[in-house]
């Protein structure tokens, strides 16, 4: 084994579908399937997956360029480039591109669990468009539903979890 070692746009480019591209820097192979870093873009007006809370891995964000907007329950956060996000196991989030331009930021997630969701979305998403069906925010979330719960997710009602989480 060596050091990974990869210029600006190297890596495995991985499909997540109309609006965002996500490029794996490093897979887990190398860290014993402790971490997982991707650099993702997304264009402005995504909406990721419906808000979900990890039971097996950490996330979080660096933005690089543009803005991101985070939403844990039913508080809403934007971060800006040089901003970061850590979403320990076990909180409600979800993020979003509010701004006009593409995001652009470092995803890093121990361990690296996630990676196949991912994977298995981007394919999933290019069959379901491969039969005519039009790619939105519904269908990624009908997805997401069924997909998060093989990665140890679940997804929440925002609202709900609030009431039976107080702070």
């Amino acid at each position: 084994m060596d050091m990974n070692i990869l210029a600006a746009g190297e890596g495995q480019s991985l499909p997540l579908g109309e609006g965002a591209t996500l490029v794996v820097k490093e897979d887990g192979s190398r860290t014993r399937g402790n971490l997982m870093v991707a650099e993702m873009e997304i264009v402005p007006g995504f909406v990721a997956p419906v808000q979900h809370v990890h039971h097996a891995h950490e996330e979080s964000w660096y933005v690089l360029d543009g803005e991101l907007e985070f939403t844990s329950g039913t508080r809403q956060r934007r971060v800006a480039a040089g901003g970061w996000v850590l979403v320990p196991v076990g909180i409600p989030h979800t993020f979003s591109n509010p701004g006009d331009v593409p995001a652009r930021f470092l995803a890093v997630m121990t361990p690296n669990l996630y990676l196949n969701y991912f994977v298995e979305t981007g394919q999933r998403l290019a069959e379901l468009r491969a039969a005519g069906r039009t790619e939105d925010d519904d269908l990624r979330a009908e997805l997401g539903r069924e997909l998060m719960p093989k990665y140890q997710t679940e997804v929440i009602d925002p609202v709900a979890w609030e009431q039976s989480h107080p702070r």
